[in-house]
């Protein structure tokens, strides 16, 4: 569904407009091969609650180009956010380190860890 509207955004918006997409593991580079304009086509990761979480991923995918980039960053701060650059791959920054963490406090849990303090009684 994203592939498809991209290429129609990139059908119907002017030449210069800057294609952006929210998501947290599709690749960037993927969803600019729907564009003819993937230098314009960049990610923009906003972490939940919006309101309230300031950090903003900013994925340059492989044709990203530094305009993009660099008016992203800036409108990014213009909306009060903390932006950071990473390169397009699986689950960005944040992603990719949550992740496994999630899994090991998982395997914790069915390993009995945290075990329960010894009663003082």
């Amino acid at each position: 569904m994203k592939l498809r509207t991209l290429a129609d955004l990139d059908r119907l918006c002017p030449p210069g407009a800057v294609l952006a997409s929210n998501t947290s593991s599709i690749s960037i580079t993927r969803l600019a091969s729907a564009t003819r304009r993937p230098s314009q086509v960049v990610g923009l990761h906003f972490f939940n609650p919006v309101p309230i979480m300031r950090l903003v991923e900013v994925v340059r995918g492989q044709e990203t180009g530094d305009e993009t980039v660099t008016l992203v960053l800036d409108l990014a701060r213009c909306l009060g956010k903390t932006p950071v650059e990473v390169s397009d791959f699986p689950g960005f920054v944040a992603n990719r380190l949550l992740c496994p963490m999630i899994n090991e406090a998982a395997y914790a849990l069915m390993e009995g860890w945290p075990r329960p303090k010894a009663s003082t009684r």
